[in-house]
């Protein structure tokens, strides 16, 4: 349940949760199924393309801590 809260706020472009779910992976690995899974997406995660995408979405994302006159 964790990796899907996870995956949602990656998706929304936050460094915090693609460095948590690299850190959750990596302990997995200590099986060997979720080696077949865990390690492509790490190396995805940190592809050029997808760090100018995290950089794209936070952009195009309203801020929050922006006060109103």
């Amino acid at each position: 349940m964790a990796f899907i809260v996870l995956a949602k706020f990656m998706r929304e472009g936050s460094d915090a949760a693609r460095i948590t779910l690299t850190v959750l992976g990596s302990m997995f690995l200590l099986t060997f199924w979720p080696i077949l899974f865990v390690i492509p997406a790490i190396v995805l995660q940190f592809r050029p393309a997808s760090s100018a995408w995290f950089q794209a979405v936070k952009a195009a994302a309203p801020r929050l801590d922006r006060r109103l006159p």
